[in-house]
């Protein structure tokens, strides 16, 4: 089944680059032609019962499209062909899908059954709560939204554990495309496509997106949020509101630790644009509306609306005190009841575990460490170089000074400020977590290094003009 969606994935990026490639001054009866040819070269092989060999003939029917369409405006005519922007998306998609499609099939189906590599925790609550409920505002632990969306494949595949994988793989590939249109409609498009192919070959991300986890559709939430957002000045149109205010409430029902960002950024969005103040109003209350039945279930069952936020505080306490000296005033459970339970304990706020049992200056510290941390990418496992991390750092800050890139600076630093920054310092922060600010992270680098290029690059043609000299 891999292999398959991923073979048709391909012939689905043929087709978009044969379209995108084509001219009023180009026949095109050859392209159709070759796309019914790579269509039914698959069928012949997929027939034969081979399915990762029909995904290399797909991938290899790709790439000859790509050259023969691309590659011929390219060197032939030396100029850009049309529908490069497509022509880019198509590739870096497809590249990303066939990675993460033998990665999954080798997690799934390892040489050794025994092998098999077992679900995480997390995900296997997920597994328990679709099973239980398809409502995606169900009291529970976690995200109510992400089992909801699993309820059916759960019910519905014999293999219960790879129906948990099948969406944050989906997910995974088409993180790919919608950070390249999402990026490439903020900045430019050649940041977008960039960007794209870098979370596309990350060998963190590709094994990330087999694991059952929910960032890879975070980030997906994250792209059209910000889209809404700020893809344009004016005002903000009744669509966009309404649009930005339901997608903002699916990802706080995804991930709820993102609404102090959300909140900022919505709240900056809205003064940037002087928006009216009846569309202000919906944009701002539709996410509280969106979310609202989650938080009462919270309370008809565990009596605390905020019981989920409180129980993951409480969490982290546990984490950074039970080894050590606890400060005045927080009770802490038996080491034998921490073993048993990581959550043992009275649940804590966030806000009482940040502020109230840490100093001023330690909270100062580790605020200050925190930020320097993710902006010189020590949290990101890509292996990036020391001049490819300056030029990110570099490039947060720059979107900071220009109202048009704002927004990506503020994303960045209101998603590592707060409790966040202090969990990277104390420990207990997983990389996978900072997935969006990763993607904006690498945006303002790649801005400001295509920034310095073209910039550069006239300079260099000023410079290389022959000097004017006066006749007699």
């Amino acid at each position: 089944m891999v292999f398959d969606v991923a073979s048709a994935l391909m012939l689905v990026c043929l087709a978009l680059v044969l379209r995108a490639t084509a001219t009023g001054e180009r026949p095109r009866g050859w392209r159709r032609a070759g796309l019914a040819a790579a269509v039914v070269g698959v069928v012949i092989v997929r027939a034969g019962g081979d399915a990762a060999l029909t995904l290399d003939v797909a991938s290899a029917a790709l790439l000859a499209g790509v050259v023969l369409t691309a590659g011929h405006d390219l060197v032939a005519r030396r100029t850009w062909p049309p529908g490069a922007f497509v022509v880019a998306v198509a590739v870096v998609t497809a590249a990303g899908a066939y990675l993460r499609a033998y990665e999954l099939s080798e997690t799934i189906s390892p040489a050794q059954p025994e092998q098999r590599e077992p679900l995480q925790p997390d995900v296997r609550y997920y597994q328990q709560q679709a099973l239980q409920t398809a409502n995606p505002f169900a009291a529970g632990l976690k995200s109510p939204l992400w089992p909801a969306l699993h309820a059916p494949l759960v019910r519905g595949l014999a293999d219960r554990d790879l129906a948990m994988r099948v969406l944050s793989w989906s997910f995974g590939i088409l993180m790919i495309p919608a950070v390249a249109l999402g990026i490439g409609r903020l900045f430019e498009p050649l940041v977008g496509v960039v960007v794209a192919g870098l979370l596309a070959t990350d060998s963190f991300l590709i094994d990330l997106c087999t694991k059952g986890l929910r960032e890879e559709l975070g980030v997906c939430l994250w792209m059209l949020v910000l889209a809404l957002l700020f893809e344009h000045r004016q005002c903000f149109s009744w669509r966009r509101a309404v649009g930005a205010g339901l997608a903002a409430g699916l990802l706080l029902l995804l991930r709820n630790t993102d609404a102090p960002v959300l909140l900022m950024l919505v709240v900056y969005a809205l003064v940037r644009t002087r928006t009216k103040w009846p569309r202000a109003l919906i944009g701002a209350l539709l996410p509280v509306a969106v979310v609202a039945p989650f938080y009462v279930n919270q309370w008809r069952v565990y009596g605390d609306a905020f019981y989920l936020e409180k129980r993951d505080a409480r969490y982290h306490a546990n984490m950074e005190f039970i080894g050590g000296r606890a400060p005045p005033g927080l009770s802490m459970p038996a080491r034998a009841e921490f073993d048993r339970d990581p959550y043992a304990g009275e649940p804590l706020s966030p806000a009482a575990y940040l502020f109230k049992y840490h100093s001023p200056g330690r909270l100062a510290a580790s605020q200050w460490e925190g930020l320097k941390r993710v902006l010189a990418g020590e949290p990101f496992s890509a292996g990036f170089s020391r001049w490819t991390r300056l030029a990110c750092a570099a490039g947060v800050l720059a979107a900071l000074l220009t109202a048009e890139t704002r927004f990506a600076g503020l994303f960045v630093l209101g998603s590592v400020l707060g409790i966040r920054a202090h969990l990277i310092v104390v420990g207990g922060f997983e990389e996978r977590l900072l997935l969006p600010v990763l993607v904006l992270w690498l945006a303002g680098g790649c801005r400001l290094i295509a920034s310095a290029v073209r910039a550069g690059g006239r300079q260099w043609l000023a410079f290389s003009r022959p000097i004017p000299t006066k006749t007699p």
